[in-house]
Order: C-alpha cells, then sequence, then structure tokens
C-alpha cells in the first residue's frame, strides 16, 4: 500500500512540474505586459512554421496569420528563443536608431556557423564602422564615379554578348559567375582560378534552416560550399600577405592598392583582423555580392518581360540618354546614371518585391515600451520589411508590379516604409554599388540586347509519363507515378537510372511501420523486410561503383564524376564519422523511399479530389494557362542604338 502512495507522490510530482513548466513557457517573465501572440509548443515554439517553405512573393503564411490575428506587433518563439515580431513603421523606425540603447545586432545560430564562427563577438560597433569606412572607400560613391560605372559597363555588355551564342539563358544562373568574376576583380584586383559563383548561389537559404550538419539537408550542403571558398580565400590571403611583406621595388612585388591590400596592411593593427578571420571577410564580401545582386537583377528582367509598357518608359528613357551624347561611341558616366528616374523607380520596385531576406534580427538590451506592451530584455526583435513593403494601406495592390508608383512616394515615406537595404544606424553599405550595377545592367540590356520569354523548367520527365499515359486504356494514378518518381530521385541523386525499378517495391513499404515487427512469411513487416534487402543490394551495388569511380583520377579513361548527391556523399566517406561504406547504401535507400512513398500519394489524393471538385479544378486550369515560366530567356542582339520605334 505504501509503494502506491510513493506512485501517486511521484505521479502528483512530475504533472505539477511538468504544468508549472508549461505555464512559464506559455507566460515568460516581463515587467509589464507582454504583446499578444503564441509561445507554441514547448521546445519548439513556432520553429517549423516559421520555417516552412514558401514560394509566393506574397508575405510567408506565418507572418501574413499572426498580423490578421495579432496586429502589427505580436510574440512568438523560434528556435527555442523568445521572438517580438514587429511591422509597424513608426515603431521599426523609431527602433532602428537605438543602436547601443536598446538593441544590438544579433545573428541566428545559422548564419553565426556560415561566417567565422569564432569571431562573431568581435563584430561589434567599431567593426563595422571600420569595415563601412574601407567598403566605401573602395565601393562606395566616388569609386562608382571615378572608375566603378565603367567597369561595370564593359563587363556587363562583355557578358550579354557572349550570352548571345546560347541556345538559352538562365538568367539568375549566367549572373551569378559575373558578379563573382567582377567582385573579385574590384575586391582583390584578380579573378581567382575557380569561380565559385554557382557555390555560393542561393548559399543565404542556410540562414532561414535548421543548423543540422546531416548529409542532405541545405545546412549541411551551404557548409560544404562555405568550406570550399574558404579555402580559397585563404589561399588568396597568403600570396597576398607574402607579397605584402616584400618591398614594392622587388621583382614579384607589385601592392595594388585594391580593398584587399588596405585589409592586409591592417592586420595586427585592427585587433578583430586576423589571418585566420580575413578570408571569412572576403568570403561574406562575394557572398553579399552575389546572393543579393543576382536576384534582382533576375526578377527586374522577369517583371519587365511581363510588362510591357514599363519596359517600353524605360527603353525610352535609356535610348534618350543615347541621343544626347555628343559622342555615340563613349560610355556611360555619372551625370547619365543619375539621370535615369525611371529606372530608379523599375529597380524600388523590383527590390520592394524581392524581399531577399525575411527580417532584421536585433536583440533587446533593455526593456522596450510600446503601445502598452513590454519587450522584455533578452528577447531577440525581428523588424519585418516585407510587412511594410507588401502593406495594401502603404503600396496601392501590392503584389503588382508598378515603377510608376514611386513618382507619389515622397523620402519620408521611404524612409519608415522602404528598407530592402536596412535602416537606422546600420543601413547596408554595398546599396548604392547595387543599385548602380543593376541600372547599369538594365542599361545594357534596353539598348544594346533583346530578351524573349521561352518556356522552360524541370518538367521534361513528368511531360514524357503522362504522354505515355495516354496510351493506357485507364491510370491508376498511385501506381503510375511510383516508378516515375523512383527514375527521377535516382537521376538527380545518382545522375543514373538503376537497371531495375524498384518503385513498385518501394511503394506501400511504410505500411510496415505501422505494423507489429513480425518478421514472419506473409506478413506485412515480412514483405517489407524482403523489399528492402533487394533495395539494399541495388543501392550497395550503386555505392560500390561510384567508390572505384571516386577514386581515380578524373581524366582517366572510364572515370567520369558528375558531381551530384552521391558523389558528395562518396567523397565526405571516412570525414565524417557516421559516413561510412556500410550506411551509404541506407541513407540512398531512405531518401528514395522518402520520394516515392510521400510525393505519389499526394499527386494522387490531389488529382482525386480535384476531379470531384470541378470549380477547383476549373481555378487551377484557369491559373496555369496564363502562367509563365521565368526561369529562362532567349537573348538577341540589337544592334548598338536603335530607333525608338524599334520594338524592345
Amino acid at each position: 500500500m505504501e509503494i502506491w502512495y510513493v506512485w501517486v507522490f511521484i505521479i502528483s510530482f512530475l504533472s505539477v512540474s511538468v504544468g508549472n513548466w508549461i505555464y512559464r513557457w506559455r507566460n515568460p517573465k516581463c515587467k509589464g505586459k507582454l504583446p499578444p501572440g503564441s509561445m507554441g509548443f514547448p521546445l519548439i515554439g513556432e520553429t517549423l512554421s516559421f520555417f516552412a517553405t514558401s514560394n509566393s512573393i506574397d508575405m510567408h503564411p506565418f507572418i501574413n496569420e499572426r498580423l490578421k490575428r495579432y496586429g502589427p506587433l505580436f510574440k512568438t518563439n523560434i528556435a527555442g528563443r523568445p521572438v517580438a515580431v514587429s511591422s509597424d513603421p513608426e515603431f521599426n523606425y523609431f527602433l532602428l536608431q537605438q543602436e547601443g540603447k536598446l538593441i544590438e545586432l544579433y545573428y541566428m545560430d545559422s548564419f553565426s556557423q556560415m561566417v567565422h564562427h569564432d569571431n562573431m563577438s568581435n563584430i561589434g560597433g567599431y567593426f563595422h564602422r571600420y569595415l563601412r569606412r574601407s567598403i566605401l572607400g573602395h565601393f562606395g560613391h566616388e569609386p562608382l564615379k571615378r572608375k566603378l560605372l565603367s567597369q561595370f559597363e564593359d563587363v556587363i555588355n562583355h557578358e550579354l554578348h557572349k550570352w548571345t551564342n546560347l541556345p538559352e539563358v538562365d538568367v539568375k544562373r549566367q549572373t551569378v559567375p559575373m558578379l563573382f568574376d567582377l567582385t573579385s576583380q574590384i575586391l582583390m584586383s584578380h579573378k581567382p582560378e575557380e569561380n565559385l559563383g554557382e557555390d555560393l548561389s542561393n548559399m543565404l537559404q542556410s540562414i532561414m534552416t535548421f543548423p543540422l550538419y546531416i548529409p542532405g539537408t541545405t545546412f549541411y550542403k551551404c557548409i560544404q560550399k562555405k568550406r570550399k571558398a574558404i579555402k580559397l580565400t585563404s589561399r588568396v590571403v597568403e600570396e597576398r600577405m607574402k607579397r605584402y611583406s616584400c618591398d614594392n621595388s622587388a621583382e614579384g612585388c607589385n601592392k595594388t592598392g585594391d580593398y584587399f591590400d588596405e585589409i592586409v596592411g591592417d592586420i595586427g593593427k585592427e585587433a578583430f583582423l586576423t589571418k585566420e578571420f580575413v578570408p571569412y571577410l572576403l568570403f561574406g564580401l562575394l557572398l553579399a555580392s552575389v546572393e543579393t545582386i543576382s536576384p534582382t537583377i533576375t526578377l527586374a528582367t522577369m517583371y519587365l518581360l511581363d510588362n510591357p509598357s514599363a519596359l517600353q518608359q524605360l527603353t525610352e528613357e535609356h535610348e534618350e540618354i543615347l541621343k544626347n551624347r555628343e559622342d555615340a561611341n563613349s560610355g556611360l558616366v555619372w551625370e547619365e546614371y543619375k539621370s535615369m528616374t525611371f529606372t530608379r523607380y523599375v529597380i524600388n520596385e523590383t527590390l520592394r518585391l524581392e524581399n531577399l531576406l525575411p527580417g532584421m534580427l536585433r536583440k533587446v538590451i533593455a526593456d522596450i515600451h510600446v503601445d502598452g506592451y513590454t519587450i522584455p530584455k533578452g528577447w531577440v526583435l525581428l523588424v519585418m520589411p516585407t510587412a511594410l513593403h507588401l502593406n495594401p494601406n502603404i503600396y496601392e495592390d501590392p503584389l503588382t508590379f508598378n515603377p510608376s508608383r514611386w513618382k507619389n512616394i515622397g523620402s519620408n515615406g521611404m524612409a519608415k516604409n522602404f528598407i530592402p537595404f536596412g535602416g537606422g544606424n546600420r543601413p547596408c553599405t554595398g546599396a548604392e554599388f547595387s543599385k548602380v550595377l543593376v541600372a547599369v545592367f538594365l542599361h545594357v540590356w534596353v539598348t544594346k540586347f533583346r530578351f524573349t520569354k521561352i518556356k522552360g523548367g524541370n518538367m521534361d520527365v513528368i511531360n514524357h509519363e503522362l504522354h505515355k499515359w495516354t496510351n493506357l486504356p485507364e491510370v491508376d494514378v498511385k501506381r503510375q507515378t511510383v516508378p516515375m518518381l523512383f527514375d527521377l530521385t535516382s537521376q538527380i541523386l545518382m545522375s543514373h537510372k538503376p537497371e531495375e525499378n524498384l518503385g513498385e517495391d518501394l511503394s506501400s513499404m511504410l505500411q510496415s511501420i505501422m505494423t507489429f515487427p513480425l518478421y514472419i512469411p506473409g506478413t506485412t513487416f515480412y514483405k517489407c523486410m524482403q523489399k528492402k534487402r533487394k533495395a539494399i543490394k541495388l543501392t550497395s551495388r550503386v555505392v560500390e561503383e561510384r567508390m572505384k569511380g571516386y577514386s581515380c583520377d578524373n581524366s582517366a579513361e572510364g572515370c567520369n564524376k558528375t558531381g551530384d548527391y552521391l558523389d558528395e556523399i562518396v567523397g565526405d566517406i571516412g570525414k565524417e564519422a557516421f559516413l561510412t561504406k556500410e550506411f551509404v547504401p541506407y541513407l540512398l535507400f531512405g531518401l528514395l523511399l522518402a520520394s516515392v512513398e510521400t510525393i505519389s500519394p499526394t499527386i494522387t489524393l490531389a488529382t482525386m479530389y480535384l476531379l470531384d471538385n470541378p470549380s477547383a479544378l476549373q481555378q487551377l486550369t484557369v491559373i496555369n494557362e496564363t502562367l509563365r515560366i521565368y526561369n529562362t530567356k532567349r537573348l538577341d542582339p540589337i544592334g548598338y542604338a536603335h530607333s525608338s520605334s524599334s520594338e524592345p
């Protein structure tokens, strides 16, 4: 009987403790009234909803739903940290002026690991003042006016001429290496032997992911790319330091006076500038250039091609610049750039819709009181530019590309409601550099070339498969999509389709998870284990063959490294403790299983529901009939100067 009392006491104690913990999680300590909102589930908060992918240009559903429910200021919990989210323009404007008083700069863990993790504590006010001063000396107003403007025009003109030899152009993908080379030239006065533009592209995706260092995750891939980039920048730093230590008159010693020379010269003079940190600094500057400017150029191209009247206005503005020149063969000058009024409208409108980063993070260093609420010291504050840029009360029809709206927006409205480059004491140092570069790209495009939209994308496999279905008397959607998904995933993972399509074997295999693990012939579990063994034999054979190929010289006969997912994994065997020759076949099996078993039921159910709902099917049909795919553009030269009547 006494044991029963002990158990009652233990259960009661645990229930009270857990209940108290949940209550404290949902009601954090505060010397006042917290903003409305929810802290989500214990430990994870609302992290999953926040990090969920959204492909719409509209506000992220996480933010949109909470703005409607709670208003412009609400609380939440992301990655275990209490967060206050603000989309109030007046409050944000005030807040960003309070750097060092009420708030300080804050970085997510994923970003900290993307840059030099050990030096994040050094990135304070003095570091940013130094960085701003040094960058503006080489990328700011005077360098842009004196030499960079003409350099941009030459590089972009040369690059677009190269594009004319391509059957089609992926604008985002083609601008990335151009920007990498251009930024490298300004930073270091030479282009590295390896163009890492492709590796840097889309790397900022890792900032908005869990920092899980597991093969296959976005964060893992980005860290691998970062390491590759750091190796290159470290090598460049070593070479420059050797040159910098020698006499400038000595043979093989040429100090260039570029940004890199300035940084290397300050190593040892500034506490935060170390030989180990400088490669990360270079990496950060290259990343910032590639990852922010290439999406802006791509989106500006896309929006203009979809808005012929805006493209016509832009073309007329730049043709007028050409007509007013005394020398028709001369290049762009600063006065011409400053006269590009409509071009600035186009760039502003693109930046407004682009919203590259979801928000600006700051750490609260003193209690903040606003509208009767208190944001406690130690919390993280998330300022939402997206909520400002897409606010229908500020911008009429906010999801529509309309450059002309900027005619009626004054400087005061822009200061509070338009912050694509940040605000307050820490605006982006490269803001003018970015805008000038985009303006020059648009100038070269509309005066010398013509883009034509063409369809493209990754629908070839699906098109081919559905054409095959037309020859069947009837189609079991679930059964027919399974081999298609197996082949498609195999192609992405391993760059080839295995000799045997195991889609049918993988289909419905997840049923075994919801059954007793009885390994008896005839049971569901037994059948699934047999199918798994068959799949593991196939993936083991693929891994064996790839490991043989990976160990050889890429130039040798019969040795072709493909650079696919399996190459990356095989290359990391031995480097990562958990990646063994025995484990990799199971990893491949898991990825193939996940693809087949999750996507095929979704396609099947979506098809079934749409066929049962004709009105929804009609709406979807109308949307897709008017959908334009922008991932590729065709480019044709049209001569240096053409009359304003020429069709753009």
